[in-house]
């Protein structure tokens, strides 16, 4: 499996670059194309340690049996088993908390 490249940079370096930014501060980009991920690896988790120690994990979990990849979910969780966690989800001006201990966001690529 190769190495997925990080980079750091600002926002405006990331737009210029057309990689997806969020808001003004800073963006580590990490590229996870060239990994082919496949059937038999299933699926990667990027651990992040967070300024309080702590940390939270994101897995992308591409649904080759599917559709070859272009569906599938990313799970997130943060690793603090006295925390409590919530998740905000924004539609056409409303939002939903709900509270758990993993999410997972459901992905399919628009064509």
């Amino acid at each position: 499996m190769k190495n997925p490249t990080v980079e750091t940079m600002s926002r405006k370096e990331a737009e210029e670059r057309g990689i997806a930014v969020f808001n003004g501060g800073s963006h580590t980009f990490i590229d996870l194309s060239e990994m082919k991920l496949s059937e038999d690896e299933g699926m990667h988790t990027i651990s992040i340690k967070l300024p309080n120690g702590d940390f939270v994990t994101t897995c992308i979990v591409p649904f080759f049996t599917y559709d070859g990849g272009k569906s599938g979910t990313v799970d997130f969780k943060y690793h603090n088993e006295k925390a409590q966690t919530t998740v905000m989800g924004f539609e056409n001006g409303t939002s939903k908390v709900i509270s758990a201990d993993l999410y997972t966001l459901d992905y399919k690529k628009g064509e």
